[in-house]
C-alpha cells in the first residue's frame, strides 16, 4: 500500500506540473464505491480506442460499451457534446488511463463522477511510465516567465505487457461492478492476455538497433522492442511550400543525434516529404499509435491486427 501511494503521489505531481498548472478543471466527487448507486445502467464508457477494444474483449456482449473520443482531425481543445457527456455521467464505469499517462485531456474540462473512473494505469510501477522533458509547448504564466513543461507519454498500449496490466485493471473494475459475471470476464481476459503475450513475443525477435521517431508518442513501442530511440521533439508534418531550407537543416541536425537512418512516423508523411528525406539518406516508416483515440479507419481491422502490422513494419525496416 505504501509503495502504491508513493507512486500515485509522484505521478500526480508530474501530471499537475505538466498540465494542471496551466488549466483548471475537474469532476464531481462521489462518495461510496464505484457502483454504489441503487440502479445500474449496464453501460461502460471508454475514452480511447485501445481501451475500448480491451474493454469489449473482456466484457463480451454482456455490457454495452461506448467509445467517447474525438474524431480524426479534431482540435486539441475538443470536448464531448452534451449527449456524450450525459452518456459518460450515466455510465456505471468510465475506462481511462491515469495521471501518469493522461490521454483524454478533455476529461478535466467535463464534470464526471470520479468514483466511477477506472484509471487503468493505477497498477503500473513508476518505472513503467515515460516522461519527456522537452515538451514542445512554450508559454508564459506566473513568475516563471516563458517555459515549457515535462510531458507524460500517454500511448501506454503500444507496449503489449503494459497493455496487459491495463487489461487486468479493467477486468478487476468490471468484476467489482458486475460480480455475477466475473467468471465470464476472467475467461475473456485470458484470451486477450494470450493475444497481448503474442505481440510481446514478436517484439522480442525484432533486431536490436537505433531508430529516429518524429514524436515521443511512439516511445512505449520502441522501448518495448528494446530500441534506442532518438525522438525529434514534436515534429509537425510540414506543408511542402512552407518547409524552408533552414527548417530542413534543423531537422537534419536533430536527426544526426542518432546513427540511424530509419525515421518512424505515427502519422503518414506526404509523398513529397518522404522523397525529400529519402534524398537525404533516410528511410521513413509509418506506424499507428492510436493517438487520435477514435475507431480505426478500416472497419475490418482492430487493435491486435494493427499492432501486428506495426511490428511487421518495424521488423522489415530494421532487417534491411
Amino acid at each position: 500500500m505504501g509503495k502504491q501511494l508513493l507512486v500515485h503521489c509522484v505521478l500526480l505531481i508530474l501530471f499537475l506540473v505538466s498540465f494542471n498548472g496551466c488549466q483548471n478543471g475537474g469532476g464531481d466527487q462521489e462518495s461510496g464505491s464505484s457502483f454504489g448507486r441503487q440502479t445500474r445502467s449496464n453501460r461502460v464508457s471508454t475514452v480511447s480506442y485501445p481501451l475500448d477494444y480491451m474493454t469489449r474483449r473482456i466484457a463480451g456482449d454482456s455490457i454495452a460499451t461506448e467509445l467517447i473520443a474525438p474524431p480524426a482531425g479534431a482540435p486539441d481543445q475538443w470536448t464531448p457534446d452534451e449527449k456524450q457527456i450525459q452518456t459518460l455521467q450515466e455510465s456505471d464505469l468510465i475506462i481511462a488511463n491515469g495521471p501518469g499517462a493522461p490521454f483524454a485531456r478533455w476529461m478535466v474540462r467535463v464534470s464526471l463522477p470520479e468514483s466511477r473512473i477506472c484509471h487503468t494505469t493505477d497498477n503500473l510501477d513508476l518505472q513503467d511510465f515515460i516522461s519527456v522533458k522537452d515538451y514542445r509547448v512554450v508559454h508564459r504564466h506566473g513568475p516563471e516567465g516563458e517555459h515549457s513543461h515535462p510531458f507524460m507519454v500517454a500511448q501506454t498500449w503500444l507496449d503489449p505487457l503494459t497493455a496487459k496490466k491495463q487489461a487486468q485493471q479493467i477486468a478487476v473494475a468490471l468484476e467489482t461492478g458486475y460480480p455475477e459475471m466475473a467468471s465470464v470476464f476472467r475467461d475473456n481476459l485470458r484470451g486477450l492476455e494470450k493475444d497481448l503475450d503474442g505481440l510481446a513475443a514478436r517484439m522480442e525477435v525484432i533486431p536490436d538497433g537505433q531508430v529516429i521517431t518524429s514524436t515521443p508518442r511512439l516511445k512505449f513501442l520502441t522501448r518495448a522492442a528494446g530500441l534506442e530511440d532518438t525522438h525529434l521533439l514534436w515534429f509537425d508534418l510540414p506543408q511542402e511550400p512552407s518547409w524552408s531550407a533552414t527548417e530542413e537543416q534543423d531537422f537534419v541536425a536533430r536527426a544526426k543525434q542518432s546513427n540511424s537512418k530509419n525515421i518512424l512516423f505515427d502519422t503518414a508523411p506526404p509523398d513529397w516529404l518522404k522523397n525529400r528525406l529519402n534524398a537525404l539518406g533516410y528511410q521513413t516508416y509509418s506506424l499507428n499509435s492510436f493517438s487520435h483515440g477514435g475507431l480505426p479507419e478500416d472497419a475490418n481491422s482492430d487493435f491486435i491486427r494493427i499492432m501486428n502490422e506495426n511490428l511487421e513494419t518495424l521488423q522489415n525496416g530494421l532487417s534491411q
